[in-house]
Parts: C-alpha cells; structure tokens; sequence
C-alpha cells in the first residue's frame, strides 16, 4: 500500500504560495485553502463569530460575511486584537483541517494545505512535507499592490506583521524561488513532488521515540 503524505505550502504574502497550490493541483493533488477553512468557520461557526464580535465588534461583520477591511486594518496595528483573534480561530482551523486531510487521503495518497501561518500558528506537525515559497521583498510588495490595490505602505506593514521569509524557509523541507521564471518554478516542484512519492516520508517524534 502507497505511503499517505501530506503537504504544507507556506511563505510570506506575495511569495506564490497560491501558484505553487496551483501547479499541485494540475498534477492531481487536492490542495485545501486554510484561509477559506478559516473564512468558513469565522461566518458560520456561532461560537467563533460571538469571540470575533467581542473582540472587534458588530463591524467585524456586514450582512452575516467578514467585513475583511475593517478586520485588517484592526488587527495589522494592534498585536495584541491579532492575537485574540488567532487565538480563537488557530485551534479550530488545525482540527478542521486534519478532518479534512483524513477524509481526503482515504481516496489518494497524497493530499496538501496552502497556509501562510503553518509555524505561526503551530500547525507543522500535520504535515509530512513543509513547501516553502519564496520571492524577493521588491517583488513581493509589488505583487501585492496590483493584486489587492493597496498602498506600498500597507504591504510594508503585513510583511512586517509576518514571520519573516527566510525563518519560514530555514524551517521547511523544501524551498522554492518565485520570482517569475513560471516554467522553472513548475519544473522544481514536479521534480520535488515526484522524488518524494518514491520515498520513504520521515518519521515524526513519537514515532523515532517509539
């Protein structure tokens, strides 16, 4: 019986932590979102909406959805909000993640989380294999800019607000550069993926204590 591997696909904002999920799933891998998880338990989790209104307060919502720009923009300045708010939604997301992961390697062999806040939120630990994507700084900012049509300052201060790149790098088991050349970030990760399908996946701790 093929070995069940899971994956974490990490990095700073802008890196291409989307694009490397993306080259995943076009080879076959289902590749699940920890911010939609998070999204989806913050709108229709009533225990969490009640701790993010108590926090933040009515505005957190409009019309029953996230109101995402008034949540970041109370959050990104205020570490302590952003631990709360963490606090409350971490836990919950790791456990609806590891459902979900379960249920999916009982039909595939190999299965991946894209996360920016896989150390951060301490959720290493469910995965066999960390996938770090990295981009350089200048690149990153601009990323960010054309996509979500925010200020360099702005962006300066969530990377600020991030573990920085090179930790989450120093952390993973791979590391991928992302800085525009698609075809040899493609290249990478298909040749990363299938050399880890051919072998065996480390032990974790309990296991090499066992």
């Amino acid at each position: 019986m093929a070995e069940k591997i899971k994956i974490g696909i990490t990095g700073g904002i802008g890196g291409g932590k989307s694009t490397v999920a993306e080259i995943l799933r076009k080879n076959g891998i289902k590749v699940f979102d920890a911010d939609e998880v998070a999204k989806d338990l913050m709108e229709n989790d009533e225990e969490i909406r009640e701790a993010i209104i108590e926090l933040l307060g009515e505005e957190a919502y409009i019309d029953g959805k996230l109101n995402n720009k008034f949540i970041a923009g109370r959050i990104f300045k205020n570490p302590d909000l952003k631990k709360g708010i963490e606090e409350v939604v971490h836990p919950a997301v790791i456990a609806e993640l590891g459902l979900l992961m379960e249920s999916e390697l009982k039909e595939n062999d190999i299965v991946a989380v894209e996360s920016a806040l896989i150390f951060e939120a301490k959720m290493a630990k469910l995965f066999d294999y960390i996938f770090a994507v990295t981009a350089d700084e200048e690149t990153r900012i601009k990323r960010v800019m054309e996509r979500d049509g925010v200020s360099e300052k702005e962006v300066r201060e969530r990377i600020k607000s991030q573990m920085p790149e090179n930790e989450k790098a120093g952390k993973s088991d791979f590391v991928f550069e992302n800085n525009g050349d698609l075809a040899r970030l493609v290249e990478n990760v298909v040749f990363i993926l299938n050399m880890i399908k051919k072998i065996p996946k480390p032990k974790n701790e309990e296991e090499q204590q066992a």
